[in-house]
């Protein structure tokens, strides 16, 4: 009886913790970044390294290659680096379950322009026309557990800062996300 309450509690604590983060995901969605809040400037090279790195360690059981390219180093990005984390967080996680166990996820950070791009391809399974056209769906996801609100996020934050999110893919072939950011931050 203690061992069922024990993996009971295990499990409802289990569920709330999943709800609380769907929740803030919701908050997120509906009410992204501190409006009003100053950001500090930040190089997005070590940002997009460490989130990199932050993922690969994620992927140790697996055997997925990650390729980081950095063409040239922007100047820094007034904008709150949170969110662009959490952006990079949410393609490179979506890059890696869509490759598997084994794959490779290629980074590329150059600067066009005046803005920085960043573009994420993966070697995975690719969407069709329709998943494609309903990436930034909110609540739209193709995961037996998603929340469908990974990606509108991302595309609220970048927008938010005056940048575009753009998909590509072809089934079979794997996906490029190119994300664009202006150096003035919008």
């Amino acid at each position: 009886v203690l061992f069922r309450s024990q993996a009971l509690l295990a499990d409802i604590t289990s569920e709330v913790q999943r709800l609380n983060g769907l929740v803030s995901q919701f908050l997120t969605f509906a009410r992204p970044g501190g409006q009003g809040v100053a950001p500090t400037p930040f190089q997005l090279s070590d940002v997009l390294a460490e989130v990199v790195q932050l993922v690969r360690k994620g992927s140790d059981k697996e055997r997925v290659r990650y390729v980081l390219e950095q063409a040239e180093t922007p100047p820094a990005l007034a904008m709150e680096e949170k969110s662009i984390r959490q952006v990079l967080l949410n393609i490179l996680l979506n890059a890696r379950e869509a490759v598997g166990e084994t794959g490779e996820i290629h980074v590329r950070l150059d600067c066009q322009g005046r803005q920085a791009r960043i573009r994420i391809r993966d070697n995975g399974r690719g969407m069709d026309t329709r998943t494609l056209r309903r990436a930034f769906d909110p609540f739209y996801s193709t995961k037996p557990s998603g929340t469908g609100l990974g990606l509108s996020i991302s595309r609220n934050i970048v927008q938010r800062y005056g940048g575009s999110i753009e998909v590509e893919s072809e089934p079979g072939k794997g996906t490029t996300v190119t994300v664009t950011l202006p150096f003035d931050g919008g």
